[in-house]
């Protein structure tokens, strides 16, 4: 599956796959903070990022069983995830989803930087986490 509607199209407009990519990132960033904090040497901070990491999943164990492009990000969120830990070759469907994923990152980013995120707006609010 992709989240472009045309695969001439290098950006992702629309707004669901937009939403479940700002989602999916949001997780994945938990999660690769849980994975630093969880061995902290701190008590409290193991505690914190074992927290984070519990987020982190029922983030996207959530994705996936609401279907459509969220299901599409958070097996890709957790395929990319894999492939860079194991420092492996890029395969193809490592790259389409990398592609994606930044396709819609930079769709957000840019629209974020040139209109800013105070005010109405989808894209404002996925920024925002509205």
């Amino acid at each position: 599956m992709s989240l472009r509607t045309d695969d001439r199209q290098w950006l992702i407009h629309d707004d669901e796959p937009l939403g479940a990519v700002m989602r999916g990132v949001e997780a994945w960033a938990l999660a690769i903070a849980a994975n630093l904090l969880k061995n902290h040497k701190t008590e409290q901070l193991r505690g914190i990022g074992n927290f984070m990491g519990r987020v982190a999943d029922s983030r996207l164990s959530g994705m996936k069983r609401n279907g459509g492009a969220q299901e599409v990000v958070a097996d890709w969120i957790l395929l990319i995830s894999k492939w860079a830990a194991e420092k492996s070759l890029l395969t193809p469907e490592v790259a389409r989803a990398l592609d994606e994923i930044h396709a819609s990152v930079y769709r957000l980013d840019s629209r974020a930087r040139s209109a800013g995120v105070v005010g109405p707006g989808v894209h404002r609010q996925a920024v925002r986490g509205d």
